[in-house]
């Protein structure tokens, strides 16, 4: 445990400085509620306790103006494993022993939070006098299983968040050992962080999957959420200027780590951070009288660094005037799902791959509609999607389009900013900031702020 701790020290502080160590958690073991206090996820900045409210055992459907609400810990009892034989060819049991994938959700069990597991091959457990269990997070139980089920009726579930699993007692970890952050930048989680997903039919991400997906946030209103960004600095954040234009740095604050909007459970804390200066483009035009809109980028100084975790890294920066047309990348965002009053915005992170367009072939195609056979694209600007289903859309906007590096495979380059589109998902591309067209402007305002520019140097 010291070794990695130190090991996970030593390379934090080489690659970000000394404010970029990750923080060890421990679990007390004075007293049992205690120690199941300690196992549940709290934010890593303290916000005031009447921005919290209760947690319901079923995940919350969004709000049309935002997923991001308030969030509490709850702690759960100890529960008995009593499995039930049924007439249906499968057994009634807690959803922590049967195998994911193997439930019938529909066939009704004695107990309602039960679910009824197909086949004895598929039970984990089928004594009928097995210990107690307790609900704890799910990588703070040695079972076997990491993997959350997103399709799970919750209401079945014998605990109060999906992301708990019911533990034997002697399964229970008390004390895990420290993960330490990939070295570099842009190295995805490809696998996620503490558990894996099955039933992510939504284009959902794993948690930790994008490290350096933040949330732009406003305080003091009910919906907080405001648009999307990419840590490429522990201190400095990419968005599109757009976004934050005519606000103040004083009323927007900046969430790294976060994955499921409406929970507090995931493995590893969500961060917030202040703002210490916004800086704006000096070419950014906006509006779209005749079209005009672009340089749309802006860099965000925070008043504190963020701690580089396993959750929480930078992105890697292209080169100057790279291109990456005919590449297939990827998005990320809270955005809505669908154009539109009927679209909402997502509670877990989506991510979408697109396809570059050339921007000749963009124009062509932004030409055929409302914008007029006279429109000019921007240099500024870069495009992406055009295939029907698969696009980002309203509130995505700020969020990164990252490309994979040629020849390294599982790390990423953040190619483009989420800017603006004709609709959603149909077969216009969307149109996207081009971070190569910007890279010596970045640099120049990294050194005025006396910050190095490692932290998205490809290596």
């Amino acid at each position: 445990m010291k070794i990695n701790f130190v090991i996970c020290v030593i390379i934090s502080n080489v690659i970000y400085g000394a404010n970029a160590i990750p923080q060890q958690n421990t679990v007390s073991n004075e007293t049992y509620i205690d120690r199941l206090k300690s196992l549940f996820k709290t934010p890593s900045t303290t916000m005031p306790e009447t921005q919290y409210t209760t947690e319901s055992t079923t995940q919350p459907t969004p709000s049309a103006g935002s997923s991001f609400t308030s969030k509490t810990n709850e702690v759960t009892s100890i529960l008995p494993i009593t499995p039930t034989i049924t007439e249906e060819n499968c057994t009634c049991v807690s959803y922590e022993l049967c195998k994911p994938a193997q439930s019938k959700m529909d066939q009704a069990c004695p107990n309602a939070i039960d679910v009824c597991c197909l086949g004895g091959e598929n039970l984990i457990s089928t004594s009928t006098s097995s210990p107690p269990c307790e609900c704890v997070l799910i990588d703070h139980c040695d079972n076997g299983e990491n993997t959350v089920d997103l399709r799970l009726d919750t209401k079945k579930h014998p605990c109060s968040s999906y992301l708990e699993i019911c533990c034997s007692l002697a399964a229970i970890i008390s004390t895990k050992p420290i993960a330490c952050p990939s070295v570099g930048c842009g190295i995805r989680n490809s696998n996620g962080v503490g558990f894996n997903i099955t039933g992510d039919n939504n284009m959902e991400s794993k948690f930790g999957e994008f490290p350096w997906m933040v949330a732009i946030m406003e305080e003091k209103t009910t919906n907080p959420y405001v648009c999307g960004g990419s840590l490429i600095h522990p201190s400095v954040v990419l968005t599109a200027a757009h976004c934050i234009d005519r606000k103040t740095s004083q009323s927007l604050k900046i969430r790294a780590g976060e994955w499921d909007t409406q929970t507090t459970r995931e493995p590893h804390p969500y961060q917030d951070r202040s703002i210490r200066r916004i800086t704006t483009h000096p070419g950014y035009r906006r509006g779209f009288l005749h079209g005009v809109l672009y340089n749309d980028i802006a860099l965000i100084f925070l008043m504190q660094p963020f701690d580089i975790t396993i959750s929480v890294n930078t992105i890697c920066l292209p080169y100057a005037n790279e291109n990456f047309d005919e590449s297939r990348c990827i998005s990320t965002g809270w955005g809505k799902n669908e154009f539109g009053a009927e679209g909402k915005y997502q509670v877990i992170l989506k991510r979408v791959e697109l396809p570059v367009v050339s921007s000749d072939t963009c124009a062509e195609k932004l030409r055929r509609t409302r914008l007029g056979g006279n429109f000019q694209l921007h240099n500024s600007y870069m495009c992406a999607g055009g295939e029907p289903g698969s696009d980002t859309c309203t509130g995505d906007g700020g969020s990164p389009l990252v490309c994979p590096v040629k020849n390294s495979p599982g790390q990423y380059v953040q190619a483009g900013i989420v800017a603006w589109g004709i609709g959603c998902g149909g077969s216009t591309p969307g149109v996207y900031v081009d971070v190569s067209f910007f890279r010596d402007w970045v640099d120049e305002e990294m050194k005025l702020n006396h910050l190095s520019t490692q932290s998205y140097q490809r290596q």
